[in-house]
């Protein structure tokens, strides 16, 4: 069956986004999201660091999957302690 213009519209369910903390296994993460599909959330990002959030590496690394992908997006909070 078909799915209508207002079914494929709808934003991603729940089951959809895959919620972590911390940064550790970054880069497997980042990856198995891309190749399965499903959103990722990334909360305290070395929150407790003396250099809170993400590294310049780390960044570079989300704007090339961001470039590399279709029709990802990414979002990093003002502190680079969360992204999405």
């Amino acid at each position: 069956m078909a799915q209508s213009a207002a079914e494929s519209s709808k934003p991603k369910q729940r089951s959809d986004l895959l919620r972590f903390s911390t940064h550790r296994h970054l880069r497997q993460r980042l990856l198995l999201s891309v190749l399965s599909g499903k959103s990722l959330r990334i909360d305290n990002i070395r929150s407790d660091d003396v250099h809170v959030g993400l590294r310049d590496y780390e960044v570079n690394l989300l704007r090339l999957i961001e470039k590399v992908t279709n029709g990802s997006t990414i979002e990093i909070s003002v502190t680079g302690s969360l992204a999405f």
